[in-house]
């Protein structure tokens, strides 16, 4: 669980929002805890003239998973043409960023770093990418998916994973350098780039769209709503009774109007999943009745909802539920979910409950999923709520045609 938060907290960060000195060097495959960055930078000191990079040390036994082989890096050279290769595949550096870059390899990554940031001590981390045959060895992380190596039956899946922290001297430049921004701003055309070394093919935006992963799961909702499944068969089929309760509503005659799906990366691992929820208007547009993803390349549900007990998606990647029981109890909590995962991770969870206190009914957990609770104001209340109501109002697409 220690790691899942961890997860939950760093799936936000964004490198232009850091605003402290933070001096870590970032191996191409994980980062560094709090005491892995000062045994870090102290080895990047020790050992700058050498422009070394070294892998972080590990404490956490969940992070020891990977093999010391796994961890290693070694620095490479780009040919004539800035092509950078590790054996499994290549990519090329455009030529505005020669002489600007230090590149390290393991056997499934390729990481560019700020050469002058890197002899500074501060790390330099830029991006890497990296190539998984199993998504289960990066799901939970900070890699976001670009497409898929396809080779026969063998597949890879690509991902570019970036700095969540500063790796410059902040002190002396509170800007990212020009030589860092330059370097940075060669990722969409080195992802563009990818090779295979052994044959097959790069398919840029392979295995990320809902249209190329959900076809079959909508087909299945056509057939459930055109055919009137009644709410013990969707649920048996993992879909919202729901459908069946829309469909009586209308009479039958416009169901397959009424429902519809809408594709959306509800976690930011570049990877969509699949909403199916009612076509409406007002606080009810954009309700989620169903959430597939992807779990190990294949489309997996998630979680079904109900009228007093309904979800939303959130701008920024997380997902909302709202759970009534009458006027005078509502909870309302957000969760991240975990990719390549049907793990939902609580993130902030407020209850409205005149039940148990008529005066005071305003609460917040810190530990949802063991159903603790604890007194706030109605004005952190208001706050709390105010920070998860960014919902993505879907302009679902109907079932019929």
């Amino acid at each position: 669980m220690k790691k899942k938060l961890i997860v939950a907290i760093l799936a936000g960060c964004m490198l232009a929002l850091c605003a402290c000195n933070t001096t870590v060097n970032v191996n191409s495959n994980a980062g560094a805890s709090s005491d892995d960055q000062a045994k870090t930078e102290a080895k990047t000191e020790d050992t700058a003239d050498d422009k070394t990079i070294e892998a972080a040390e590990v404490e956490d036994a969940e992070d020891t998973a990977d093999s010391d082989e796994e961890r290693k890096s070694k620095e490479i050279q780009p040919d004539a043409d800035g092509v950078l290769s590790n054996g499994l595949f290549t990519i090329t550096v455009p030529k505005k960023a020669d002489g600007l870059y230090l590149a390290y390899a393991t056997d499934n990554s390729i990481g560019l770093y700020d050469k002058a940031a890197n002899a500074d001590g501060f790390g330099g981390y830029v991006f890497s990418i990296q190539a998984y045959s199993d998504p289960a060895q990066y799901g939970g992380g900070l890699d976001l998916k670009v497409g898929e190596i396809r080779n026969g039956d063998t597949t890879y899946d690509m991902t570019v994973m970036e700095a969540t922290d500063v790796q410059w001297d902040y002190n002396k430049s509170p800007d990212m350098p020009e030589s860092y921004s330059t370097i940075y701003s060669c990722k969409e055309d080195v992802i563009a780039s990818i090779k295979p070394v052994d044959g097959g093919e790069f398919v840029a935006g392979g295995g990320t769209s809902g249209e190329e992963l959900y076809g079959d799961v909508i087909d299945q909702f056509k057939k459930a709503i055109s055919e009137g499944w009644d709410g013990e068969k969707l649920e048996k089929n993992k879909m919202s009774s729901m459908y069946y309760a829309i469909a009586q509503y209308d009479g039958g005659a416009n169901a397959m109007q009424s429902i519809g799906y809408a594709f959306v990366d509800l976690n930011s691992d570049g990877v969509d999943e699949l909403c199916v929820g009612e076509i409406s208007d007002g606080d009810w547009k954009g309700v989620i009745y169903d959430i597939y993803t992807m779990v190990d390349r294949k489309p997996t549900h998630v979680v079904s909802g109900y009228e007093r007990d309904r979800y939303y998606a959130l701008k920024g990647g997380i997902i909302l539920n709202e759970a009534s029981g009458g006027a005078e109890l509502t909870e309302t909590v957000s969760y991240y979910l975990e990719p390549n995962s049907t793990e939902m991770i609580p993130q902030i969870a407020v209850k409205y409950d005149s039940y148990d206190d008529e005066a005071n009914p305003w609460y917040k957990s810190n530990n949802y999923e063991k159903g603790e609770w604890e007194k706030i104001t109605e004005d952190e209340y208001n706050e709390y709520v105010q920070r998860i109501s960014d919902v993505i109002r879907f302009d679902y697409t109907p079932f019929g045609n």
